[in-house]
């Protein structure tokens, strides 16, 4: 792509250009805001731009051969919070009109490339200028770690004096000093007071006098130094008085070996790749034997819904009728959701999970097209995948809830170009943390710098190396969250496009996570991109939960812990991860296996549970069904009375064999909940309930589900 450079002068808005042309772009032009001269100031005391140094950025451009924009900074910060709309007289706008300018004389511009690393502040607001003005981010620094990024600057032969120090341990003396000169000091900084060593924390800023992409040098022939401030950590910066440019030897551009440097922070480069052994050989897919169903008495219109604050869970909307183009029949199934949610009390920003089903992937985009026009700034997270819906079903799709304050939810919803973790490719967040919880979007197997799955030769090494890409990026992603991936996952979904990944999957993830996690495995058609595997993850700690309890109520509530588990043998009780965790599996009429998985975090709770046919073959028919269906709800009813659950369980997912009708898995699955009562209560299972149809669940499992929510 032709790429718009926003350039500060520093050294990571130069480091950046450095990557994007790594990964394959074309700087074709320079953009810089400055003080205005009727300002009269040289530093502007902004969080979004850095200007000390900008009279130096006229030679930069010439370095480089690139034409440089620049214009005034005449707005102020209105709007302070993360988040951020178009707001009159902001600075933001600034940048918006100045990159407007540039597109409109180079309209062959697709992105921008900006060096941030840790500013959310920063990243969010020229995300929201990319997608006003059609462009990408490109944000290769993107939370790579500090130390790393210094060295790979100093390696990569970026030269950068400092020109402003604001830090305990910072003074004049420090001033024009190069990266690689105060490296080892910054280090000791860093050990001995926390400091950013990047400056990411506003300790110093840089300017870059040298670079591979530049023709010539630049030399500073005379400064002046500016200090006020607090004496024991006082602010000093300089000013160019004199500086004059020098020719090089070498022609600009990157090395082979810088480029290799640079390309090594692409997470793919790290991971160990060992194709598995799949065999088909004995894959078996049990079909239903429905000679004698009528599905057409089915009303499969219907919505099911869980409404106790402060949750609400619909699943199951699907449009009332037939439709000749899906994007028709999107309109109607978000339109019956904002008619539910508004009957409710809730809107579009309460949403804090999507769950979309649709039975053509390639329909993907024309159901983002429809689908991006109900969210805002911070949609929610979304897992997106095909499945064989009812005949007359193009899309189906579940929703949960919260009326927890947009202000008590934390989102993250990273939409630039990096290294971290793959950008968005439909409108979603990575993730959003309420109430506790952590809900991570879905997760393919992306390259992140490239939005690309893995090519390979083989399919066997396209599903290790996506497997593995996958799992890396659920990873980075839940790293800047308020929890620990190994501690804190509560359930993951995993799903496969062919049941001979099953078995790699299962040992992939126990691998990885090297905790026990409740999981559900499930094969359907197809995932986006035509991808091989995704993960879904939900993570729980009540440190991150609203609710503060008593110091009486804590010890209640350690109490009941340790007396459920002292009272049960399937119970262990794992301390280093706070939880109980209950395992049972039981063996029914000789027929059945039943396994049930459960997680309790204090007062949250989850449960994976599934039935296997021992006697499989190639058909089953209904009286197979009601009773592999009492055993798995047998299951679960232990589980649920051994942790002492009550009635707050907000969704049940049913993961059913797509060859089942739905008519009898609905009536099968709603007689059964109606049957279970939670923990010293004579409550049912009065709880939101998804049907999915699979293509396949391993080990000749007829049902699988998920049943969660909160004491």
């Amino acid at each position: 792509m032709k790429l718009v450079a926003l350039l500060s002068g520093g050294k990571d808005s130069c480091f950046n250009m450095m990557h994007c042309i790594a990964n394959g772009h074309e700087i074709v032009a320079l953009a810089n805001l400055k003080p205005s001269e009727s300002s009269h100031k040289y530093e502007l005391d902004s969080y979004m731009y850095q200007t000390v140094g900008y009279d130096g950025i006229k030679y930069i451009s010439e370095c480089m051969g690139v034409p440089l924009y620049q214009n005034d900074i005449v707005g102020d910060c209105i709007v302070s919070g993360l988040d951020y709309v178009p707001t009159k007289n902001d600075e933001v706008e600034d940048l918006y009109n100045l990159l407007l300018k540039i597109k409109t004389e180079h309209p062959e511009i697709e992105g921008v490339s900006v060096g941030a690393i840790l500013s959310n502040f920063q990243r969010v607001r020229v995300e929201n200028i990319c997608n006003r003005l059609n462009l990408t981010a490109f944000a290769y620094l993107w939370r790579i770690e500090q130390p790393k990024i210094l060295r790979d600057m100093i390696d990569s032969h970026l030269t950068a004096v400092l020109v402003k120090v604001a830090a305990i341990g910072l003074d004049a003396s420090h001033l024009n000093k190069t990266l690689g000169e105060m490296y080892d000091y910054f280090m000791e900084l860093l050990n001995k007071y926390g400091n950013n060593v990047c400056g990411e924390g506003g300790e110093y800023e840089t300017f870059t006098i040298d670079c591979p992409l530049f023709s010539k040098r630049i030399v500073v022939d005379d400064y002046e130094v500016n200090k006020y401030g607090e004496a024991f950590a006082p602010v000093c910066n300089l000013r160019f008085k004199k500086v004059h440019l020098e020719d090089k030897n070498e022609k600009p551009g990157l090395t082979e070996e810088i480029r290799e440097l640079l390309l090594d922070n692409s997470n793919f480069k790290h991971l160990e790749i060992i194709p598995p052994v799949l065999s088909k050989s004995n894959n078996k897919f049990i079909k239903f034997n429905s000679n004698e169903i009528n599905e057409n008495s089915y009303n499969n219109n219907m919505m099911s819904i869980y409404n106790k604050e402060p949750y609400l869970v619909l699943s199951g909307v699907t449009a009332s009728k037939n439709y000749d183009n899906i994007q028709d029949e999107t309109k109607e199934v978000m339109e019956i959701i904002d008619e539910t949610l508004k009957n409710h009390n809730y809107d579009w920003s309460n949403v804090i999970l999507m769950t979309v089903y649709i039975k053509n992937m390639s329909e993907f985009g024309n159901v983002n097209n429809i689908y991006k026009q109900y969210f805002s700034i911070n949609p929610p997270p979304r897992v997106c995948v095909s499945v064989n819906l009812s005949e007359n079903k193009n899309i189906s799709i579940d929703c949960v809830c919260s009326n927890t304050p947009t202000d008590k939810k934390q989102c993250m919803h990273v939409q630039s170009i990096s290294y971290w973790a793959p950008a968005n490719i439909g409108p979603y967040s990575q993730s959003v943390v309420v109430n506790g919880s952590g809900f991570i979007a879905g997760q393919i197997g992306l390259i992140p710098c490239k939005s690309e799955l893995p090519i390979c030769d083989t399919e066997e090494q396209s599903l290790a190396s996506e497997t593995k890409m996958s799992l890396h990026s659920l990873e980075n992603i839940i790293s800047v969250l308020p929890f620990q991936m190994r501690n804190d996952s509560v359930h993951c979904t995993c799903f496969v496009t062919d049941p001979s990944y099953f078995l790699y999957a299962q040992e992939e993830w126990k691998n990885f996570m090297k905790s026990s996690v409740p999981v559900n495995f499930v094969c359907i058609p197809t995932l986006p991109k035509n991808a091989k595997i995704e993960w879904q993850l939900i993570l729980y700690n009540k440190n991150n939960n609203l609710v503060t309890y008593s110091d009486e109520e804590e010890l209640a509530l350690e109490l009941e812990l340790e007396d459920i588990a002292d009272n049960n043998d399937n119970i262990k009780d794992d301390t280093k991860r706070e939880c109980l965790e209950y395992k049972c599996t039981e063996t029914i009429d000789e027929k059945f296996i039943v396994e049930t998985h459960a997680i309790r975090k204090t007062t949250a709770f989850h449960f994976v549970s599934s039935v296997q046919y021992k006697d499989c073959e190639e058909v089953y028919d209904k009286n197979v069904l009601e009773k592999s269906s009492d055993a798995l709800f047998n299951g679960l009813s232990k589980s649920i009375q051994s942790l002492s659950m009550k009635d707050n369980g907000i969704q049940l997912q049913v993961f059913y064999l797509d060859s089942t009708p739905k008519s009898i898995i609905h009536k099968v699955i709603n007689d059964k909940c109606n049957d279970i009562h939670y923990y010293g209560s004579d409550k049912s299972l009065n709880t939101s309930i998804s049907l999915i149809p699979v293509v396949s669940l391993p080990n000749n499992t007829l049902l699988s589900l998920h049943f969660y929510g909160f004491n």
